[in-house]
């Protein structure tokens, strides 16, 4: 949970990146792949409820993204 939240610090601090771009970073970084196309819309409906000012929340919701994808079966196996 830890590095799900520092994950998710970094991807949100890069000032480069739009949501859609870190939802695709993420997913390289972590997976090592890029996103289907109906993984990234899920994704971004899911970060869409951090679209709040609070950078807390949106860290929050962040690291749950990053937590999900690294109890995936992705993440655990490879091909």
């Amino acid at each position: 949970m830890e590095q799900a939240g520092r994950t998710a610090e970094r991807f949100l601090t890069e000032p480069t990146l739009n949501d859609e771009a870190r939802i695709i970073e993420v997913y390289r970084s972590v997976l090592g792949r890029y996103p289907t196309r109906g993984e990234q819309a899920q994704a971004g409906i899911f970060l869409n409820i951090s679209n709040e000012d609070s950078h807390g929340k949106r860290v929050e919701v962040w690291a749950q993204f990053v937590q999900a994808l690294i109890a995936s079966i992705d993440f655990r196996y490879l091909n």
